[in-house]
């Protein structure tokens, strides 16, 4: 008998235990600083991640932007092509598209390679001509 009180006076204190209000938990350590990773898609191979890559991971969204402007940048630079809509066919064909993940902040839009190729091959017809 003695072993069966031994074990209703455990229960009695866990159910006390139980009932109590919760403990604040303590503060939390700071979170991870936030970061931002450039991945670079193949349009050639459209949707098959396994041709993806990461290019790098960045502080700051404004030099992940930066990076993947330069994979576009790299792409239409070395084309032959002098721009406009045959270049930008080109790219969106066989240029590689960086995407950004992690972001944007709040006050900046997202980044999109095919929106800023077609800037970039407007600009390029225009100088070119």
């Amino acid at each position: 008998m003695d072993e069966l009180d031994g074990v209703v006076t455990e229960l009695e204190r866990l159910v006390e235990v139980a009932q109590r209000p919760a403990e604040p938990l303590p503060p939390s350590a700071p979170s991870r600083k936030t970061t931002y990773t450039v991945q670079v898609d193949d349009n050639f191979h459209y949707m098959d991640e396994r041709e993806r890559y990461t290019l790098g991971e960045y502080a700051t969204w404004e030099e992940a932007v930066a990076a993947a402007k330069k994979v576009v940048d790299d792409y239409l630079d070395s084309s032959s092509e002098s721009g406009g809509k045959e270049l930008y066919d080109s790219y969106v064909s066989f240029g590689e598209d960086p995407f950004i993940v992690g972001g944007p902040p709040e006050e900046q839009r997202t980044f999109s390679a095919w929106d800023y190729a077609k800037m970039r091959c407007d600009q390029l017809a225009r100088g070119r001509s």
